[in-house]
Order: C-alpha cells, then structure tokens, then sequence
C-alpha cells in the first residue's frame, strides 16, 4: 500500500478495504467479494470483524466485543452469536471452506490467516448496490503514522505483524455510529420501529383458514378456507370489521383446490393458484367476477403470488429452461400471460429460490433462498441485478412481507427456536415483535395493518400394528418424532409436556415415559438411535443447529458441534464408530462426517445433499433441495446415483431405507397416503413401486415415519386435532 501523494508526511492515512487472503472485505460498502460473488455484512458483524484484525490474531473475547461493539446496552451473548456465523458464512463460501475465524474454547475469537491492505485498484469487483457506499460512507480503517513504512516494505501483512492498533486503529466508533443509518437504499431511508403490536383475532371457526391477503386501504382480506376435513379448499372474501360480510370468491371444479390468494394494488382483482394432483394454474378473478388463466404453475414449485405495485404483472417463482437451475424470480404479464425472467444470478446447484415480495416503492424484492430444511432472506434489486444475503436467519420461514415504509419487512421465523414474529430492516438487523406464532403475514399498502395466520396443532403418536403398550399414554401437549430402539422395547420422542421441546423415553410396561433432555429452549430437528441403543444423536437448534448425544440412560447430553457450524440430520452410522450429518457452511447442504466422540469432523463430498443415512455397507443415501429423489453416494468410488423420484423433500421423512427395499409414502389413486414398497436390483437400482396392504386412516405429519428394526411396526404421528384463525395485528 502506498502513501496518498496528497497526504502530508507524518499524517495518519486510512484505508477501505482489506484483502483476508483473497477475500475483499469493504468497509465502505460493508460487502465481503469473492469468486464473483458479494454479500453485504451487517454494520454490528462488520465491527466485530474490525475488532478480530485489530487484536492482530490475538484471540477477543465475548465480553470484549460486547463492551467494543454494543457499548452502554445489555445484548445477550447471542448477538455475537449471530455476527460470527454472519462473518464465516461470507468468508468460507467455496467448495473447500477455510476456517478464517477461530472458535478459542471458553476464551472467545480471533482471525487467522493473512491479511493485507487494499488499493481502489486492487479490486475488479463491482459494487452491489450503485447506491450502497453512498449510504454506508462512514466507516474507515485507519492506520498510525508509524505504521507507514512497515506497510511499504511488504504488501501481505501476517496477523501477528499487523500494525492496526492505537488511539486511532480501526474505527469500531464510527461503525457503530452509522448502524442506524445503513441501508441498501438512500441514507433517507429509516426503519419505523414497531411498539407493542396489537394481535386481535379475525375468525374462530372449524374450518381451517390461511393465506390472507389484505386489500389495499385494508378494509377486506381474503384467505383460503379449507374443511377441517382436509376438503378442498377455496377463496373467501370478507369484511375486516363484519363476520357477516362473508362471500365465497372462487369455485374450484372437483379434484381441485384454490389457495395463496393475492391483493392487487388497484383493489379490482384477486390472483390466486388453482390446484390439482397432477396440474397447476394461475388465475385472475375481479371482483365482478370475470375469471381467467393466466399461466400454468410450474411442477414441485411453491406458487407463492405478488403483485407488482405497478398492477400489470405478478411475481412467482418458476424453473428456468437451465437445468441446472432450480427455481428463480418471474414476472407475468397480467394481461398477456407471459413470463419473463427477473435478469440476476440465481444459485446453480443448492439453495432454491421461493417466495418473492417487491417492496411498496417498486425499488427492492426480497425472496426467501432455500426450500428446506430451512431458509434466508435475501435482497435484490426490483429491476434485476446482484442478489446479497440480507438476513442469515437459516430458520423456517414461513411467509414475509413488506411494511408500508419499504424500509423494513415483517417475517415468520423459528432461527431463535420458537417461532414468532419479527421486524427485519434494510441494514440486515432483526428484531423480535411480537412473540405470537404468526404465520404468512401479509400487509396492506396504505394503513399499518398486516394479516397472518395461526396453527394450533395437538400430534399424537400411533403404532400399527397397535397392540401393546409401545407408545406412550397420551398428553395435553403433542409427542412427536417416535424413534423406537434397534432392539429391545424403548421408544425415543420429542414432546413439549414440560413446556418446552424435549426429549423423553418411553418403555413398554411401564406407566409412564420419562424425560430425558432438560435443554429448555430450541427445537429439535432430528433424533436418531446408536446401533448399540445406547446412546442417541440429536440436532437441538436455537440460533444455531447444534449436534448432541445423549446417553439414553442418564440423559446425560454432550455438545459434538460449535455454534456456528449449522448442523440439520443427523444420523449413526452402522458400525457406530461415526455420525454422519448435513451441514451448511456456505452455500449448500454438504455432507459431513465425525467420530462418536466429536473428533475427526471431515466434508465427505461437494454435493448439495439433505438427511443423509448409511444403510448399506460403502455407501450414503440422501435427497436434495435443487433435484427430486433418493439419491445414493458410494464412499469408495463417490458415484452419485439417483434412484427413485418417488422420494424427495416433501416427504423427506416419510421414508425408510433397509438393505431390501425403500418405504415410503405416497398418494394412492384415491388420493389417500399408502405405504409404497421398492425393493432392490442390484445395489444401484429399484424394482417399481409396489403398495404395502395398509392405508394410513390419518393424515401423517411431515417427517414421521419409522419402520422398526425388526420391520414389524410402524410408528407415525396423527394431528388429533388442528385449528388455523386469521389474525389481524396493528401497530
């Protein structure tokens, strides 16, 4: 790095951007570029970055950056939480993630690697936003006079040699002061918080009501209504203020149903999807009752529908002709029906893309990237571009939208455990608002209302055959993801008896089961036996996705992952000497590998792979996000095969792999779920699909289906009872 020639000698200089190998890190714009590819950082992670290089590899403790980046508050150690996985997430995206934040055990962080200054010249990489540094100007990493001649004598800086300290170093204060103020948009744009948002109920009755989208001046709402039943399901529209102002708005023909009703700006029409097992369309209805297709859906895609503030076309989402795509923004003409891409990158492999939402001032769209097992939010702009990580919540998200200031959106997320309601600004900052489990909220343009949706689920488990005393006697509270033991008579679960989800054992013959988690808070996300029964592995997930076993006598619970490692499924493998799980450290789900004792953790292959399972000697079976079916990976050769379509993400745990076939379900000609049977030919192929003599009576909740080691029992889940209201909140 040179010295400006417009500097005096002696004066302090400063510098915007530092290369961490070949990694640029933009202070101005808060981006970190690499491969192509930029995310923009949150301004707290971003400090908290400047905090790790200016401690010149020497390790910073939690109470450090606390007292650095959140000074004169009272933040839990989560937001540190948080901005660490932030910061790895954006520094380790490749196929081989470097490790470029050390997690020093009951100590705290430091940097690792090299790092040298960077000249404007130095980076060929565009700015996301044309608007962005504009917004984000303030921020400066500054270098001591002294520390110029050391500069000039070597380009590359190694850490322990790293002159960023003193009065000046780097410029924690002036991150922190412009936190408020950073944004993809204009310095004016500004968050309005949300103070003690009002939740009143808007219907009660039996039938299941979901997806509502208010009218602009939020006078009425729409929503689909479907039988408790599970009957098909249509569009209803009514008064917010008048029950009895209720009409029925759509007719769908039999063996079809209508859903994800949407607004248009102008208040004149309705669009909505129009369902059916092998077909899917969408259509437009005005309120005086013209109707008309506009487009066919595309197949396994979550036709969630925005209008655009303009009123002439629709966003979706729909696979493009590139296979190798999985799904991304289009835009319908609502006149012509056309479809055209939205012109920015979306991810080859991996990660799909779902559920688009433009904001009020047609300038940004945000869209949910990730089908499952979970999602974040990422940012655009409204005319196509460079996409960048808004918000790392890697959570379920169900449903988001934008409030009337386009500065801020309301989202559904579970990434702190418990679902609930949060506000999510521009900058990239979440805020908790509402602890009510508010599902799909949809806002109106004009006045500070939102409508969303809540469930009230009561899951039992049940067993066929039934006989015996081999599920546990039943509670107010739901039981969920039976695993029963490779042999003997016990049965693991999930249950929120205690309040909270925890692990609990039941035993044949006894009168009642016990608990053996006490973890208080997070989810599980899986549950899985040792070949032994002697122990169990489960992934419990807060912010984090964190990997334990149990010992299945004491309860006694060992963490095998750190926080920042975002582990989902995972699984023994049969000789009990490994634990084999998903892990995304970047932009996929990969596979990954450990011993029982949490050492020797390894990435066994750069494939985008969900819930993988060892079932037969040499190799792993798994599904994706970006393909339909069952795929297997041998360990020796690493050939990837797929094998059958009739297994993938939607009934990704309704199936079961032994050494002669794969269970799972599946829709009979009836409609209803049936057991479905293919046996193996050969170690890479199935037989057809044979059904199994049994039909599930009752609808099996998503991921519950075990088979019994000895594969004379099955266990699965029931919803005993379900109730979904619509909810109107104010603010």
């Amino acid at each position: 790095m040179t010295h400006p020639a417009h500097e005096p000698p002696g004066h302090a200089f400063e510098f915007r951007r530092l290369l961490l190998g070949n990694r640029l890190v933009d202070f101005d714009a808060h981006r970190i570029a690499y491969g192509g590819a930029e995310l923009r950082i949150r301004p707290k992670s971003m400090a908290v970055l400047c905090a790790l290089v200016a401690a010149k590899g020497e390790p910073v403790s939690r109470e450090q950056l606390l007292d650095r980046v959140w000074p004169e508050t009272c933040p839990t150690d989560e937001v540190i939480t948080q901005a660490i996985v932030e910061l790895r997430r954006a520094l380790d995206r490749s196929s081989n993630p470097l490790c470029w934040i050390d997690t020093i055990p009951r100590v705290g962080y430091r940097l690792v690697g090299e790092v040298r200054a960077s000249n404007d010249e130095d980076s060929d990489h565009p700015s996301i936003l044309a608007d962005a540094a504009s917004a984000a100007a303030e921020v400066r990493v500054s270098v001591q006079p002294g520390a110029q001649e050391e500069a000039q004598k070597s380009a590359q800086w190694p850490l322990r040699t790293l002159w960023l300290t003193g009065a000046v170093g780097i410029s924690l204060l002036a991150v922190v002061a412009v936190h408020s103020r950073v944004g993809p948009g204009p310095g004016s744009l500004a968050t309005s918080p949300i103070s003690s948002p009002v939740v009143t109920w808007l219907t009660s009755k039996p039938e299941r009501e979901m997806y509502p989208s208010l009218s602009p001046d939020g006078s009425q709402f729409a929503y689909t209504e479907s039988s408790a039943s599970g009957g098909r399901s249509r569009i209803v529209v009514r008064d917010v203020d008048d029950a009895a102002s209720l009409r029925i708005f759509s007719h769908p023909p039999p063996g079809h149903y209508d859903t994800y009703p949407a607004w248009s700006p102008r208040g004149d029409a309705i669009a909505f999807m129009r369902g059916a097992r092998n077909s899917c369309a969408i259509l437009l209805k005005s309120l005086s009752g013209n109707e008309r297709k506009l487009i066919d859906c595309g197949a396994n895609v979550l036709t969630y529908l925005e209008w655009h503030p303009d009123g002439r076309r629709l966003l979706t989402l729909r696979k493009p002709a590139d296979p190798g795509v999985c799904t991304m923004i289009h835009l319908v003409d609502v006149e012509t029906g056309e479809s055209s891409a939205l012109p920015y990158t979306p991810l080859p492999i991996g990660r799909c893309d779902v559920e688009a939402r433009i904001s009020p001032d047609a300038r940004w769209i945000v869209f949910r990237r990730g089908r499952a097992p979970n999602s974040d939010l990422w940012l655009v702009p409204a005319v196509g571009g460079t996409a960048r990580l808004l918000a790392p919540l890697d959570a379920e998200i169900r449903g988001f939208d934008w409030r009337d200031d386009s500065a801020s959106l309301l989202a559904s997320s579970d990434h702190e455990g418990a679902r609930a309601l949060y506000l999510v600004s521009l900058n990239g900052d979440v805020e908790q608002v509402s602890k009510e489990a508010l599902l799909f909220p949809r806002t109106a343009t004009s006045v500070k209302l939102a409508a969303a949706h809540v469930e009230q689920r009561l899951v039992r488990i049940r067993a066929a055959p039934a006989d015996g005393n081999v599920v546990p006697t039943a509670a107010s509270r739901s039981d969920f993801m039976p695993r029963p033991a490779p042999h003997g008579s016990r049965l693991a679960f999930v249950s929120q008896r205690s309040g909270s989800d925890e692990i609990w054992l039941h035993e044949a013959g006894l009168p009642a089961p016990r608990q053996l988690t006490s973890m208080g808070s997070g989810r599980f996300d899986s549950l899985e036996w040792s070949s032994d029964a002697q122990h169990l592995v489960a992934v419990n997930r807060g912010l984090t996705g964190r990997m334990h076993i149990i010992d299945a006598t004491t309860g006694e619970s060992r963490a095998l992952t750190g926080e920042d490692q975002k582990v989902r499924f995972a699984s023994f493998g049969r000789d009990g000497r490994f634990i084999y799980y998903s892990s995304n450290r970047g932009s996929r789900w990969r596979i990954w590998r450990m011993r029982i004792d949490g050492s020797g953790a390894e990435s066994l292959y750069d494939v985008d792979a969900i819930d993988p399972r060892e079932a037969i000697d040499g190799a792993l079976f798994y599904v994706k996000e970006s393909a339909v079916g069952l795929h297997r990976l041998d360990l020796q050769s690493f050939e990837e095969r797929q094998l059958t379509t009739e297994v993938w993400l939607h009934n990704i745990g309704e199936y079961t792999v032994h050494e002669d076939a794969v269970r799972f379900v599946a829709l009979s000609s009836r409609g209803k779920q049936q057991l479905m049977f293919q046996s193996w030919r050969g170690r890479n192929e199935l037989d057809e699909p044979q059904p199994v003599a049994v039909e599930f009576k009752d609808p099996l909740t998503a991921g519950e289906l075990v088979l019994a080691a000895d594969q004379q029992r099955w266990y699965y889940t029931v919803i005993e009872h379900e109730s979904t209201d619509i909810a109107l909140v104010r603010w």
